[in-house]
């Protein structure tokens, strides 16, 4: 194992002089928008360029997402701005080995649809936990389509934004969380119904082993018109003791848009709903493939959107029931 690091760092070191050296790391990361000295996800300085980890997140995506090096504004090949052979080979490899072997404890996810009212409040809440946590992490927002100011409000509020164009809630924390830097994911609605004042315990219990973490809004009590009475006294108690039934697991909020994730023990499971029944085949499956899922309390305020709601209580309620089921049935 100490060998391998040491190759690691080995290899780490010549990528990085390889590609600061025939093409500066800090011109890299200008090509896709830029880099910012002094940003709160931590900085790398080279010469008088300050590179964010920020920055190279957003240029590794590029590479191992999209399977080249492309220009993020211009959506232009990098090979057509003159940077070929070893010019382009030594970023990628730099890029590569970065988030290989220097990633990031955690990212705070924020899917978002038509959320420009919140989205940026969240994502400076977010930033200033982890400022004041001193955990290395990013802000990333997972946008499913909106067709507002989001994705603009969300980026100048200092988030990494990237688009899922596959509809669904499912979908777009499935592709929030693989395209995550960290080693943990904590995800929340950004619709300021969630505060991010204090994660701790969300962090705590993700280091000390859980694969998945679940918010329980039921052990204090919510904001006033924060949860409608049919979903506060009915809909959720319901579903949730059908699942902890089911599923063998004592998690008391089944819907909880506040959770947490090992990366790696999340995606080694295989998910595949892509609406508002992700929330509860996330616990299920884990649970019937006998991850670690623990627990914790917290606040649910009165959502700040401005606009309905995305969920729809009599069609959620349904597939969220026959998931249930059918989950069940398979893992017999």
């Amino acid at each position: 194992m100490k060998t391998i690091k040491k190759l690691s760092a080995i290899m780490l070191v010549f990528a990085m002089l390889l590609s600061f050296v025939a093409c500066g790391i800090g011109d890299a990361a200008k090509e896709v928008g830029g880099a910012t000295a002094g940003h709160e996800f931590g900085t790398v300085s080279f010469g008088k360029d300050a590179v964010t980890r920020k920055d190279f997140t957003r240029l590794s995506d590029l590479v191992l997402n999209e399977g080249t090096l492309y220009d993020e504004i211009g959506n232009k090949d990098l090979h057509d701005t003159g940077r070929t052979g070893t010019n382009g080979w030594g970023t990628v490899l730099w890029l590569y080995l970065f988030r290989k072997f220097i990633r990031m404890e955690l990212t705070i996810l924020l899917p978002c649809l038509n959320e420009e009212n919140t989205v940026a409040v969240c994502v400076k809440q977010a930033a200033a936990f982890f400022a004041q946590s001193g955990i290395d992490g990013e802000v990333l927002v997972v946008d499913n389509g909106s067709r507002d100011a989001s994705v603009k409000r969300a980026s100048s509020a200092g988030a990494r934004v990237v688009i899922c164009e596959e509809k669904g809630y499912g979908n777009a924390l499935r592709y929030g969380i693989e395209h995550a830097a960290g080693d943990y994911v904590i995800m929340a609605d950004c619709d300021c119904s969630y505060h991010f004042d204090d994660l701790w315990p969300f962090v705590w219990e993700l280091r000390g082993g859980a694969d998945m973490v679940i918010g329980d809004r039921f052990a204090f009590p919510c904001e006033k018109g924060a949860m409608s009475f049919s979903h506060r006294y009915l809909g959720v108690p319901v579903l949730s003791f059908l699942g902890r039934t089911c599923f063998g697991t004592d998690i008391r909020d089944f819907h909880c848009g506040l959770r947490g994730v090992k990366k790696d023990s999340f995606l080694a499971l295989s998910f595949k709903c892509s609406g508002m029944e992700f929330a509860t085949e996330m616990i299920g499956r884990a649970a019937l493939c006998g991850q670690k899922i623990s627990q914790t309390p917290v606040i649910l305020y009165r959502d700040g959107r401005g606009h309905k709601s995305h969920l729809r209580t009599m069609r959620d309620g349904i597939r969220h029931l026959m998931l249930i089921m059918k989950l069940k049935r398979n893992f017999k």
